[in-house]
C-alpha cells in the first residue's frame, strides 16, 4: 500500500536525520570536553610554573609534596662603607694656626707648636692659663714637637764619650720636658713629636756606627720623656721623629739610611705612635708612602709630623698635593697606617692655587 511505503520512506528519513543530529551533539560534546581538559590542564601548568614545591620532611616515613607561595624578598641597599679619614693639622704655632684660613675652611683639626730648647719655656708658659684651654675647649687635639739645632760637640755620655748635639741627650732636656707636659697637658688628645730629624743630631749624620754611644742616651731619654708625659699629660702620646730621606737609601756598611731603622727597633715599638717628617726638595710622595709602609711595619699608627719642601718650591708643592690627594694615594697611606698628617705651616698655603688644591683635599679625606 502507499501510505506504508511513504511511511517507510519518512521513517528511514527521520531516523538518518536523528543518527546525524546525535552524532553531531557527540562529536560536539567530544570537542568540548576536551578543551575542557587542555584548558585544566594548561591551568595546572600555569600554576606548577609560578609555584616551586618545597619538600616538607614530617614526622611519619613519607615525602609530603606542599606546593607553597614564597614571598619574594625585599631587595634592601647596604649603604657603602665610608672611606677611611686622615687626621691633617698645621704649624707652626697654634695660636696662630686658629686663625689660618686653612682651618677656618676644610677639617683641620690639629695644631703644631714647636719646642727648640729650654728659652722656649718661658713664653709657652704664658700660654697655659690662656691659648692652651682654648685649643682644648674648641676640640682641637694638641701637637708639640721638639727639635733641636745647637751646635754639635763632643760630649760625655752614660755609655762613653759622643759627638753630636748635646741637648737632646742632656739631662736638662727631661726636666724640660716634665714642664713642657705640665704646660700643655688637658683634657683633649695630645701628640708629642721627640727630636724630630734626630739623625742629623750626630757629628756623622744618619749613621749608627760610630754613634752609638749618642744613640742609646737618645733612647733613655725618649723613654723617660714618654714616662713622663705619660704622668704629668694623661691623655698624650709619644713618639719619636724620623727624617724621610732615610727610606730613600741604605749603607750596610755604616748601617745608615734604611739599616738605621733594626737599630731603633725597639723604640719603635715602645712609642705610641710612629712618626717622620718629609721635606725634600724635589718629590715627597714616594718618600711618604716608603715612611708609612716602613713605620707601619712596627703596629703602630704612623704620623706625617711636618711637611713642606725644603726650597719653598711650589711647583713640588703642587705636584706632591695633586699626587697624595686620589683615592689610590690616600687609601694606600691609611692602609699603612697613617692617621694624621700636618703642614709645617701657612706658607705654602698663600698661593691661592696651592690652597684650592689643599682645601679640596682635605675636605674630601680629612676627618
Amino acid at each position: 500500500m502507499k501510505w506504508v511505503e511513504e511511511f517507510k520512506r519518512l521513517n528511514k528519513k527521520y531516523l538518518l536525520v536523528g543518527f546525524l543530529s546525535s552524532l553531531s551533539i557527540f562529536l560536539i560534546g567530544i570537542v568540548l570536553f576536551r578543551s575542557i581538559q587542555n584548558r585544566n590542564e594548561f591551568d595546572k601548568k600555569s600554576i606548577t610554573a609560578q609555584i616551586k614545591p618545597t619538600l616538607t620532611n614530617t614526622a611519619v616515613p613519607t615525602l609530603s609534596v606542599t606546593p607553597t607561595f614564597t614571598p619574594a624578598p625585599v631587595l634592601t641597599l647596604k649603604p657603602a662603607e665610608a672611606p677611611a679619614k686622615i687626621l691633617f693639622g698645621i704649624g707652626s704655632q697654634a695660636g696662630s694656626a686658629m686663625d689660618y684660613r686653612i682651618v677656618k675652611e676644610a677639617p683641620v683639626q690639629m695644631l703644631t707648636s714647636w719646642y727648640n730648647g729650654t728659652k722656649d719655656l718661658e713664653w709657652m708658659q704664658v700660654q697655659k692659663n690662656d691659648l692652651i684651654p682654648r685649643l682644648y675647649a674648641k676640640g682641637y687635639l694638641v701637637h708639640l714637637i721638639t727639635w733641636s739645632d745647637l751646635p754639635e760637640e763632643t760630649i760625655q755620655t752614660p755609655y762613653g764619650s759622643a759627638c753630636g748635639r748635646a741637648y737632646p741627650v742632656s739631662t736638662q732636656v727631661v726636666e724640660d720636658m716634665r714642664q713642657l707636659a705640665q704646660i700643655y697637658s688637658g683634657p683633649g688628645p695630645m701628640y708629642i713629636t721627640l727630636f724630630t730629624e734626630f739623625q742629623t743630631y750626630t757629628c756623622t749624620d744618619n749613621n749608627w756606627n760610630g754613634n752609638e754611644n749618642y744613640w742609646k742616651t737618645l733612647k733613655d731619654n725618649f723613654r723617660k720623656i714618654k714616662d713622663i708625659f705619660h704622668a704629668n699629660a694623661p691623655n698624650s702620646k709619644v713618639a719619636i721623629s724620623w727624617g724621610s730621606w732615610s727610606g730613600r737609601y741604605d749603607d750596610q756598611s755604616n748601617q745608615g739610611g734604611r739599616s738605621l731603622f733594626s737599630h731603633f727597633e725597639d723604640i719603635l715599638h715602645e712609642s705610641d705612635f710612629n712618626a717622620f717628617q718629609s721635606m725634600q726638595s724635589d718629590s715627597n710622595v714616594q718618600d711618604i708612602l716608603d715612611m708609612t709602609r716602613i713605620l707601619g711595619s712596627y703596629g703602630k699608627p704612623v704620623m706625617l709630623a711636618h711637611y713642606k719642601p725644603s726650597n719653598h718650591s711650589q711647583d713640588v708643592f703642587n705636584s706632591d698635593m695633586n699626587k697624595i690627594f686620589t683615592d689610590e694615594i690616600i687609601h694606600q697611606l691609611i692602609s699603612n697606617g697613617l692617621f694624621a698628617f700636618s703642614f709645617m705651616d701657612n706658607d705654602m698655603l698663600e698661593n691661592e692655587t696651592s690652597y684650592q688644591i689643599v682645601k679640596n683635599g682635605i675636605q674630601k679625606y680629612g676627618r
